[in-house]
């Protein structure tokens, strides 16, 4: 039987989710797109969304979402005075 998914809870404040609300044959799939929130100030979150399917048990799949921003900073080269370029 066909499922078709349903966004019931999610992290709105760190990130928005994009999916088709399709439904999905057996044995099938979907995509799903997951991005953070433009104007978002968080560095660190660990966050799930929540999907319910259209089935008489009302099945719930919830999935995770981790988002960690790093500090890239360019390394400076520092003198090695065994080195040629110290001497």
């Amino acid at each position: 039987v066909p499922l078709t998914p349903r966004l019931v809870a999610g992290p709105y404040d760190v990130f928005e989710i994009d999916y088709s609300g399709k439904a999905i044959k057996p044995g099938g799939s979907t995509n799903m797109t997951v991005r953070v929130r433009k104007g978002n100030k968080v560095k660190t979150a660990k966050k799930s969304f929540t999907f319910e399917f259209d089935d008489a048990k009302r099945i719930r799949l919830t999935l995770a979402a981790q988002l960690l921003l790093e500090d890239r900073q360019a390394i400076k080269p520092t003198s090695n005075p065994g080195s040629a370029a110290g001497k």
